[in-house]
């Protein structure tokens, strides 16, 4: 079952991750906690004819979750809603393990190419990273951070 965490940031703050920079809220996941990339694409739009569309692109981490600007939620099911409520695109997913890797869906004005996803520089990923931070906060642990309260909350009871 899918788990979303309660959000308490700024709803415009979690509305640019999901809407146009979610590869950035990934990427900061990926260069703080190593989580690979998984990005649902539509194959019926091509940028250059040859790079699809994406829809959204998720930071996967090696348990079977997946997170965005939203929370946890189970990576199967968010593969089988995309194919199963995307009737009229041509759906399918890329799973990248690298942010090289993703670069292929990034513009550049230098290369001269269009492509699906803006680019982005080191503060872009930081000020990503505070806020998967304060959204995430239940859920993982961040290296600059102690234990999530729900695991000093499992292991130091209430009396």
């Amino acid at each position: 079952m899918s788990h979303v965490s309660q959000n308490i940031s700024e709803p415009n703050n979690i509305d640019r991750y999901m809407n146009g920079e979610c590869h950035v809220f990934a990427t900061a996941l990926h260069r703080e906690l190593g989580f690979s990339y998984l990005i649902l694409v539509d194959e019926s739009e091509l940028y250059g004819d040859f790079i699809p569309a994406t829809n959204h692109v998720y930071a996967v981490d090696g348990e079977g979750n997946a997170y965005d600007a939203t929370g946890r939620h189970d990576v199967e099911e968010v593969i089988e809603g995309w194919f199963d409520n995307n009737v009229r695109y041509q759906p399918n997913i890329d799973e990248i393990d690298s942010e090289y890797d993703l670069q292929k869906y990034i513009e550049k004005t230098a290369d001269g190419f269009q492509k699906p996803l803006s680019s982005y520089d080191d503060n872009d990923v930081s000020i990503a990273l505070d806020l998967a931070r304060d959204v995430l906060r239940d859920l993982l642990v961040f290296p600059s951070q102690g234990a999530p309260a729900s695991e000093v909350s499992e292991v130091f009871p209430s009396v």
